[in-house]
């Protein structure tokens, strides 16, 4: 696990910003880096959080995208480097023939959990940032915390070896230290994706109810997903919202009938509270392993004009995959100048970070 230090350590990545800026040669790279193309960027975001108690975070530190002075920064150097847009804006473009502004940027976040509500929107909406949300609608509607959250928090509370089961015998966590512990969560994440939908639900609530007494509740309602009012209240002002299914399955494990409900469902749920048309979907998970070309298919049959992964990568106009958008995804520690040019050389200079997300 990484460890904070009075010098940070200085990736490759983020020496080769710098040394593009203090360079002078960023606008000559970036003609190179188009040759005659049109880059769509799509920044993907999950949480953002601040970060001062790493050790003592209670939930999964992957899912942290920004702390709230670097998401400030970003959209701050969006807004000056390139050119906000809608994931609709983009939908007219390629299905419409509308027009795009050059070095066009969609930012998204999946999940919509509540900081993205009292965090990241009044920071879009101070910048005039469009952006949107991936909502799973089941759990908007029950107030039930994200599984990978709650269970992540499990990981960091209970004994060691305390929760078992079929892909886990040895027992989870590994061992009572913190590292062993977030260790821990990627492996039972890992697994628990591999499960069925309903199965991956039932294990959750029995061990929900069984570990209840290891559950600190400020955890439990940071795990929870925007509420209803919420998003209403950022639909008004420059937030789309589209569509993460209605349960967050792995849909390359579902039936037919299920991927079929899941876009559907989550996609009349949305129209109807917002009346208006949700347009785009973001497969939960968003590794090649959890969608497949029936979930594309029914997303085209259905009426999605846009699909995103998490695979990640940059989008050229004329040659992208409406229902296989890449993204790129970003996490906590990039610098200002990393930023500003990944926003100018995506296809060569992006965090590398793990695709393993929610």
């Amino acid at each position: 696990m990484p460890t904070h230090s009075d010098t940070p350590r200085v990736s490759k990545q983020q020496w080769l910003a710098a040394m593009v800026l203090r360079s002078g040669l960023l606008a000559g790279l970036r003609l190179l880096h188009d040759r005659g193309r049109t880059p769509i960027l799509i920044l993907a975001y999950h949480r953002i959080a601040t970060l001062e108690d790493r050790e003592n975070y209670p939930l999964d530190l992957g899912l942290i995208s920004a702390t709230p002075d670097e998401f400030e920064g970003q959209m701050r150097t969006l807004k000056d480097c390139a050119n906000p847009v809608s994931l609709d804006t983009i939908a007219a473009a390629v299905n419409q023939g509308g027009t795009l502004p050059e070095r066009a940027v969609a930012v998204t976040f999946d999940d919509g959990f509540r900081d993205t509500f009292e965090v990241a929107y009044p920071i879009l909406k101070r910048h005039g940032i469009p952006a949107t949300v991936f909502v799973s609608t089941d759990l908007i509607e029950s107030h039930e915390p994200y599984w990978f959250e709650i269970t992540a928090h499990l990981m960091l509370r209970i004994p060691p070896r305390a929760l078992t089961f079929e892909e886990c015998p040895e027992g989870l966590p590994a061992a009572a230290d913190p590292a062993s512990r977030r260790e821990s969560i990627g492996r039972l994440h890992r697994s628990l994706k591999s499960c069925s939908n309903s199965r991956r639900a039932r294990l959750v609530s029995e061990w929900r109810e069984r570990f209840a007494d290891f559950i600190d509740m400020r955890a439990d309602d940071l795990a929870r997903p925007i509420a209803r009012s919420q998003i209403l209240e950022m639909a008004q002002n420059g937030i789309d919202f589209g569509s993460h299914t209605v349960s967050h399955p792995n849909l390359a494990l579902a039936s037919d009938d299920i991927i079929e409900g899941e876009l559907r469902d989550s996609k009349a749920y949305l129209e109807q509270l917002l009346a208006r048309p949700v347009r785009s979907l973001a497969y939960p998970f968003g590794t090649p392993d959890t969608y497949d070309e029936r979930a594309m298919a029914w997303a085209r049959a259905l009426g999605y004009e846009l699909a995103s992964s998490f695979r990640q990568g940059v989008n050229w106009l004329g040659a992208l995959a409406p229902m296989e958008l890449r993204r790129i995804g970003l996490g906590p520690g990039v610098t200002p100048a990393q930023f500003r040019v990944m926003l100018a050389l995506p296809g060569w200079l992006h965090p590398n970070l793990s695709e393993d997300h929610a």
